[in-house]
Parts: structure tokens; sequence; C-alpha cells
């Protein structure tokens, strides 16, 4: 029976893998937002989660309530600090983001002499 249910995981695995890979190709806004997020949430959710669960304990809520609180609220604050972290030029080398270029830099205006 343990093997049974060993093979079903793995192939639930390779499903969610397959279906990812049709949209792998498919660039976009999202997926260079979400690309670039990435190593910042990873680094921000263990310390919200514990926070967060710790402070959520004294209320007793009912497991499932207390779970989806749980969830709901450390994606958003980890997205939220990633937004924070991202527009912060000495932020950004401690979360493994590259250095903020400036983008909208004013251009250069040679005078001209008269000759």
């Amino acid at each position: 029976m343990r093997v049974l249910w060993a093979v079903d995981q793995c192939c639930a695995i390779a499903a969610i893998l397959g279906f990812a890979y049709r949209f792998r190709h498919a660039d976009g806004a999202a997926l260079r937002y979400l690309t670039a997020a990435v190593f910042p949430v990873y680094v921000l959710h263990q310390t919200i989660i514990v926070v967060l669960a710790h402070s959520l304990k004294p209320l007793a809520l009912p497991q499932l309530v207390e779970s989806a609180t749980l969830i709901v609220v450390t994606a958003a604050l980890c997205l939220a600090g990633y937004e924070v972290i991202r527009r912060q030029r000495w932020l950004r080398p401690l979360f493994g983001l590259p250095a903020m270029t400036r983008l909208h830099a004013a251009p250069v205006i040679k005078k001209e002499t008269a000759t």
C-alpha cells in the first residue's frame, strides 16, 4: 500500500511539472517579477511564519482558520517586504538582488561654443 501511495505522489508531481512546462516559455511581466522575488521571499518567509504563528496561538482559532490565515498573511507580508526591499538601494544586495541602476538619469547636454 505504501508503494502505491508513493507512486501516486510521484505521478502527481510529474503531472504538475508537465502542466508547468507548458507555460515555461511564456515570458511576461508577472514571470519576471516573480522570478526576481524568489530569493527575498524565501529569506523573509520563515521569520514571518514564526512571528505570525506565535501571535496567532493565543487566539485559539480553529486549525483550518489559523492555517489559512497564516498562509494568506505570510504571502501578503512576504510580497510587501519584497516591494520594500526592491526599492531600497542598500537592502537590495542584502537580499540577493542586483544593485539598482539609475534608469532615469538626466541627459547630459553639451553647450556648443560659437567659433
